[in-house]
């Protein structure tokens, strides 16, 4: 009889050295496959299913369940979806899709750690650079008609412009 393979997506195989963070002490391990959702690993005495464990592999910490255990093979599933690429090629900076995809810069690291007080500031802030643009724009608009009318009747000739 054969048994089929469930798998949300396909897994990259490797040979990936890395350490296990469990129970208060970090313990070798070999990962064996690899994709965006988990890892596939082995070691002498893998942690019990449900375990919450931390994969360290390069400068990267990931956090992970254990789903399943068999001898000394164990699968276990990312927090959040990570970049395998990033993780095999053993990239400095970010390996989760998350902060991939989240923008970089000043500008980023300004809304991300906004609070709802200063979102506020900045709406405010808004509101008045808006509301002094608007003003500007109004009384420009209310001086503008008298010169705009001195040149279209000086332009039809009706008065004579000094040279």
């Amino acid at each position: 009889m054969v048994q089929e393979e469930r798998r949300r997506e396909l897994r990259t195989s490797t040979v990936l050295e890395a350490r296990l963070r469990w129970r208060g002490a970090e313990q070798e391990t070999t990962v064996l496959d690899v994709s965006s959702c988990g890892i596939q690993a082995a070691m002498p005495e893998p942690p019990a299913r449900g375990t919450v464990v931390e994969l360290l592999a390069g400068s990267h910490a990931l956090v992970c369940q254990v789903r399943w255990q068999v001898g000394d093979r164990f699968g276990a599933s990312f927090k959040e979806p990570i970049s395998v690429s990033a993780l095999l090629e053993s990239q400095q900076g970010p390996v989760t899709l998350s902060e991939l995809a989240a923008p970089r810069g000043f500008l980023a690291g300004l809304t991300r750690r906004a609070t709802a007080a200063g979102r506020g500031l900045q709406l405010t802030a808004f509101a008045i650079v808006a509301g002094a643009t608007a003003w500007t724009i109004s009384t420009y608009a209310k001086n503008s008609p008298a010169p705009v009318e001195a040149a279209r009747t000086a332009m039809a000739g009706s008065i004579s412009v000094p040279h």
